[in-house]
């Protein structure tokens, strides 16, 4: 099934209430929760959705989503648990239209991922293909936040850390936008719902 056309939200920037998001973020509070589906794990592996939603001031201002055509089949593992065939990639955007559309999106905010330094290396990935300049947006990683601010879990995979803190799931667990919905509500618990002094 196609994905839905990305959307760009144009906004004002108002300044944000300091709290711990600003000491991480910047006085804004502007930020993008995104995430990644791929075709594994490696450094070879390529994106095949990217998805992703906007936050000015704690309030969500915007989503972002497209599957990506990697050029490539998709193996069975990788299909087996994000659920994207090839069929479902035929004909979508390549990675670097996708990327600078997201890009586009992202404009002027901080970009953050659970486990963040894979999806940056994915990211970085494609761009390098295709001779294209890597990320220099600052990243954020929702897993390092919370061993800073939820010490003494078990493990700080994103569905034990959204467990932990309340955030519910989307069905769709493992797309790019359901991931990337549970990442900005560990973000709005964490940094912005009980800002912290440290």
């Amino acid at each position: 099934m196609p994905a839905a056309p990305a959307r760009v939200v144009k906004s004002n920037h108002r300044p944000a209430k300091r709290g711990a998001l600003a000491n991480e973020a910047g006085p804004e509070a502007c930020f993008v929760a995104f995430d990644t589906e791929t075709t594994g794990l490696d450094s070879l592996s390529r994106i095949v959705e990217l998805a992703a939603i906007r936050y000015e001031n704690g309030r969500e201002v915007g989503r972002f989503a497209t599957l990506i055509d990697p050029g490539c089949a998709i193996p069975r593992p990788a299909m087996a648990i994000h659920g994207i065939t090839d069929r479902m990639v035929r004909g979508q955007p390549r990675a670097p239209q996708a990327i600078g559309r997201f890009l586009e999106f992202a404009g002027g905010a901080t970009l953050i991922a659970h486990n963040a330094s894979f999806d940056v290396r994915m990211i970085n990935g494609e761009l390098d293909r295709a001779r294209l300049p890597r990320l220099t947006a600052p990243v954020m990683c929702t897993r390092t936040l919370a061993r800073r601010y939820v010490p003494g879990l078990w493990d700080y995979r994103l569905e034990t850390v959204a467990w932990k803190l309340g955030v519910t799931a989307e069905p769709q667990q493992h797309r790019a936008m359901a991931d990337a919905l549970l990442v900005a509500g560990i973000v709005l618990k964490l940094l912005i719902s009980a800002p912290r002094s440290q």
